[in-house]
């Protein structure tokens, strides 16, 4: 056993002064010892986790372990941290593990997990996963934990381990991400709210990427446009806009930046349809007023998406046209009325220039 204990000490030693690695064929030859006996105590070293192995190419090149005290490990981590060993009883356990559930190290070291009430740890489903990872399977699951003030999240690992030796057990980490889970509920709050809000507009509002394709429209948008969501979403906002006015409205966009976001301009919008596009009835066309702002994510990056909040405003161009043909037929009116004043009396207003009677 000595000769044992020796044999294995002098492959360790070899090892350190080689960090590139050695291979079996290299240990034999520089210890003078057959390459079964290596390859048997390396295996050895292996199981224990005092050596690791790399395959490159043919060759099995091994060297020695990064071995970090796990008490060390333990102290530096601010996840809580118990080790059980394969029976399942307590091996270590961290200071932010005891602080949370009040417990002394000395009362916990060496006793059974199953039974010790301990928070987090003895739940059926705890010892269901504690099974399966001394099967060699890392796993993982979230748990939630009603504590007297507050509910409280944790991630939690467990990890098969093997010991020096070659002893297995279990490492039991658990990472408290309750801020995490609560940010993350304050996002969904606050995007329900925001949608609340862009969904009772009367606007139309929409949300599109950098090549077009809308990502997000409100239901003033789906009404307008007689879509449902599904199949708006995905389509390109170009397409909406009437193909003469594209192509300036595709450079006004694009010219957007962080210093300059925010665009206001006025175009003929039309009802995507399936066909020639060259072709459309003035009943089909309506004017818009659209005001896009880029977004990005911080100032002086590139663009993430566009939003565009518009609204028809055909009714008031055809108003605002109606009243400019009044003005100026009214203005046609008093123009002739005021050369009928300035004729002399006994003009025949139907003669006409250049004609004279017979």
């Amino acid at each position: 056993m000595q000769g044992d204990e020796e044999t294995v000490a002098r492959i360790l030693n070899s090892l350190k002064f080689r960090p590139k690695g050695m291979t079996i064929t290299d240990i034999s030859r520089q210890l003078n010892i057959n390459r079964n006996s290596i390859a048997k105590y390396l295996q050895i070293l292996l199981i224990s986790g005092q050596v690791e192995v790399q395959a490159l190419g043919n060759a099995k090149v091994y060297t020695v372990s990064d071995r970090i005290p796990i008490s060390s490990m333990l102290s530096c981590s601010s996840d809580f941290i118990v080790v059980l060993d394969d029976a399942g009883c307590i091996m270590h356990v961290n200071e932010g593990y005891l602080d949370f559930t009040g417990k002394k190290k000395a009362d916990l070291i060496g006793e059974p997990l199953d039974g010790s009430g301990l928070l987090l740890l003895d739940e059926p489903w705890v010892h269901g996963m504690i099974d399966e990872c001394r099967g060699g399977t890392q796993t993982t699951r979230e748990y939630q934990f009603e504590s007297p003030e507050k509910t409280l999240y944790f991630r939690m690992k467990f990890i098969p381990t093997v010991f020096e030796g070659g002893n297995k057990g279990v490492t039991a980490i658990m990472e408290d991400v309750t801020s995490l889970k609560e940010a993350e509920e304050a996002l969904r709050k606050s995007e329900e709210r925001y949608r609340a809000i862009i969904e009772d507009q009367m606007d139309l509002i929409c949300r599109f990427g950098p090549d077009g394709t809308i990502s997000f429209a409100n239901s003033a948008f789906c009404r307008y446009f007689h879509q449902p969501y599904e199949a708006i979403v995905g389509t390109n906002i170009y397409s909406y806009i009437l193909k003469d006015d594209r192509e300036a409205v595709r450079t006004a966009i694009s010219s957007l930046s962080p210093e300059n976001p925010v665009l206001i301009s006025e175009h003929r919008v039309i009802f995507p349809q399936a066909g020639d596009d060259d072709w459309r009835s003035s009943k089909d066309i309506f004017w818009h007023t659209w005001t896009t702002r880029a977004i990005a994510r911080n100032p002086g990056t590139s663009i993430l998406e566009y939003q565009v909040v518009g609204r028809d405003v055909t009714e008031e161009k055809e108003q605002k046209g109606m009243a400019r043909r009044y003005f100026k037929y009214m203005e046609f009116l008093a123009q002739t009325a005021m050369n009928f004043i300035d004729m002399p009396p006994g003009t025949d207003i139907y003669e006409k220039p250049g004609y004279s009677r017979p």
